[in-house]
């Protein structure tokens, strides 16, 4: 049955007094309703909709329990990948640790080089799987 105009401002105007909730109430037919809660006077307040009507929803029939309503789960990103500034910066402190009397310069040109031959190397085995 459609709800008239002035009950329909009545009831817009009830319910705003109402906020969602992050509760559901579950009823034994499998209904479930999302609690609306409000405080009046210090007291919390809490209602279901059924149809165009607020009800307090453990004196609805077949009420069993309020249930938190499960918050998504946010993935993560995976981890990223580690730039090759990175892996320089890792290998070259890895070599100055292994040398530590060795000239900084020549360090920095041999880890350079042992990544470009390893680039290469990768990329030759790229393009021979690419063959087959």
């Amino acid at each position: 049955m459609a709800m008239r105009g002035a009950d329909a401002w009545d009831y817009l105007r009830l319910k705003q007094t109402f906020q969602e909730s992050s509760s559901e109430a579950v009823f034994q037919d499998g209904r479930r309703l999302t609690v609306l809660i409000r405080d009046i006077g210090g007291v919390q307040q809490c209602a279901v909709e059924i149809g165009e009507q607020l009800h307090e929803a453990q004196k609805v029939n077949g009420f069993l329990r309020f249930e938190k309503i499960p918050e998504p789960v946010i993935e993560s990103p995976p981890p990223s990948a580690p730039t090759v500034d990175q892996i320089f910066a890792e290998r070259y402190k890895a070599a100055l640790a292994a040398n530590p009397g060795e000239n900084a310069f020549l360090l920095r040109k041999r880890v350079a080089e042992q990544m470009h031959v390893e680039a290469r190397s990768q990329k030759q085995q790229g393009s021979k799987s690419n063959q087959n």
